[in-house]
């Protein structure tokens, strides 16, 4: 069963969909519009976001400009290394210090158990907004495997060769489920699926 959703922080769709921005996924400009206004309403502000809030349909092709200058205000827009896989880990890092409270399943007590894919569990991590991420080693289809889901939506599982991919594909779909749940939680208009499919397609088997 999912748990119930944690409070939400106001600024925190900003973020995801900043995060989501810079890691290449593409954000609606009527999803910034609603996030924007959204934000406005629970007493976020600043200039670039009020007017963004207050885009009308003819005017959003001015919501991408308007939505990175409200991030540029509201300090969510770090600076990143030109290097693609060092701006990755820049932005896991960003995402983890705005609280993402990722802890070890059942108390640690999987660790070491047998896991989905019949291999033993080396990291099993769960996501109080009702996701979870494993980690397993010498599975029936491969040397390493990682079963992810988000509660009552999807499960999704990877494989590798090796362990030092196997743990930099974990980490790196850490924050993206991340972003999955928050979306949920703030009632994305992409809905559901478009989530799911969307997080499969940037994680493939």
């Amino acid at each position: 069963m999912p748990r119930e959703p944690a409070a939400a922080d106001p600024i925190q769709p900003l973020r995801m969909a900043a995060i989501r921005e810079r890691l290449g996924q593409h954000v609606s400009s009527d999803q910034l519009i609603k996030i924007a206004l959204d934000a406005v309403l629970a007493g976020i502000d600043s200039p670039a976001l009020v007017q963004l809030a207050g885009l009308g349909r003819k005017e959003e092709p001015e919501a991408r400009e308007l939505f990175g200058l409200a991030c540029d205000e509201l300090g969510l827009a770090p600076t990143l290394p030109a290097d693609p896989a060092a701006a990755r880990w820049e932005l896991t890092g960003w995402l983890e210090r705005t609280n993402v409270a990722w802890h070890a399943f059942a108390g640690g007590t999987s660790t070491g158990t047998k896991g989905s894919e019949g291999g033993t569990i080396t990291l099993d991590e769960e996501h109080p907004d009702g996701a979870r991420i494993t980690l397993e080693q010498g599975g029936q289809t491969a040397p390493w495997a990682i079963t992810c889901g988000v509660y009552g939506l999807m499960v999704h599982t990877r494989f590798f060769a090796d362990r030092p991919t196997a743990e930099a594909e974990y980490e790196a779909m850490k924050p993206a489920l991340h972003a999955v749940v928050s979306q949920l939680s703030a009632a994305d208009p992409a809905g559901p699926g478009y989530l799911a499919s969307n997080f499969v397609d940037r994680f493939p088997t």
